[in-house]
């Protein structure tokens, strides 16, 4: 909300630098909230804006006779041109993501036409980090492996292949140069190539050889204990590198009929804690009209913030009887259903009025079991 009255401000004052950053802030809120299609519409606004200011400061440098090569070399341009190449690589995550969410939602064959732009965005993005240098390198060894996997995706092991030792060749030019400053610390940038590299042998059913990278992979990779990951965000990366190579380790294990017990509990260590979360609002005629206005607010407040798409919500209203408007699911399956009636909940005028949220607690997975519940009461 407070980037959108941002950008309707900057957009008043006309000052398109403020909107492109608040629309590409508004992408990563879509993006990590799994709302794909808004996150690439924002993202593409950015990304939109940023190419018109770098376009605009070209002409005026242009028309002060400045030659082009002398032009990409000032500090202006650069930072321009940083600040396209990461809207653009987010763009491409944007887009890798939503068809994912497609494929698995609807069971739809995969869109090459698609992946050919993902791929189109990782390419000019890469560009953009080579030759600027300097920090920006290393980002080209992470888009490196990212079109690998889209490329192992797309069943082209050879091109995955490709991609991959592209990315080892730039790593190894990366450690003569340096890994000090870098924007991407080696330990991920390690793991991620072992991860890949595991990926393409296991799909080439070279299952000895994937299992020595993952190993490997986990061998680059500390367990944090979660304040840690908190304070530093790139170990969070770390951690989801680790839990993936458990996985695939997992599966080639099952695949063998081997035992998996070890793997098994170490996962156990990464499931997140899913939220059952149900909403009961008293509809009795003790209602008052602005309270029940503001337990809405917060009832919406709590929804859109801290529960998840994976997380699990019911909703009750109850006065001299309960109704059940909906049971456990979900949070994404209702969504727009629990929206609409939220909006239309009886309202009266004299009295007091309760809404409780009870949030239950559950490991992901087959011991899942009642950790805990919160009650919350609005008078």
């Amino acid at each position: 909300m407070k980037y959108c009255e941002a950008l309707n401000l900057y957009r008043d004052l006309g000052n398109t630098h403020g909107m492109g950053i608040c629309h590409n802030n508004i992408g990563g809120i879509h993006l990590k909230n799994s709302r794909y299609s808004q996150a690439i519409e924002s993202y593409e606004q950015a990304v939109s804006i940023i190419e018109e200011e770098r376009s605009h400061y070209m002409s005026q440098e242009i028309a002060k006779k400045k030659p082009e090569s002398d032009i990409f070399l000032t500090e202006i341009y650069r930072k321009y041109s940083k600040i396209w190449a990461n809207r653009v690589f987010q763009l491409a995550e944007a887009k890798l993501e939503r068809v994912f969410q497609e494929m698995k939602d609807y069971k739809q064959k995969k869109q090459i036409r698609e992946f050919d732009e993902i791929i189109d965005h990782y390419d000019n993005a890469k560009n953009t980090f080579a030759n600027l240098g300097g920090p920006s390198f290393s980002r080209t060894i992470t888009i490196s492996i990212k079109t690998s996997f889209v490329y192992l995706i797309l069943n082209d092991i050879e091109k995955a292949e490709e991609k991959i030792a592209e990315a080892e060749v730039l790593f190894k030019s990366l450690e003569k140069r340096g890994l000090e400053n870098i924007d991407v610390p080696e330990s991920v940038l390690k793991q991620k190539l072992y991860v890949q590299k595991g990926l393409i042998a296991k799909k080439q059913r070279k299952y000895r050889e994937a299992c020595e990278l993952f190993a490997l992979s986990m061998e680059n990779c500390e367990l944090y204990d979660p304040k840690t990951k908190k304070e530093y965000n790139f170990l969070i990366f770390l951690a989801n590198l680790f839990e993936r190579s458990l996985k695939e380790l997992q599966e080639i294990f099952e695949l063998f009929q081997l035992d998996t017990t070890h793997i098994d509990e170490m996962l156990d260590k990464f499931r997140p804690l899913i939220k059952d979360i149900v909403f009961l609002v008293d509809i009795s005629e003790s209602m008052t009209g602005i309270k029940i206005i503001k337990a809405i607010e917060s009832i919406l407040k709590v929804y859109n913030e801290y529960i998840k798409d994976y997380d699990r919500v019911g909703y009750i209203l109850f006065n001299e009887k309960v109704h059940s408007i909906f049971s456990l699911d979900n949070k994404i399956h209702n969504d727009a259903y629990f929206r609409s009636v939220l909006a239309k909940i009886p309202m009266y005028n004299n009295s007091n009025n309760f809404v409780f949220l009870m949030i239950f607690l559950n490991k992901k997975g087959p011991r899942e079991a009642l950790n805990y519940m919160i009650l919350w009461m609005w008078p």
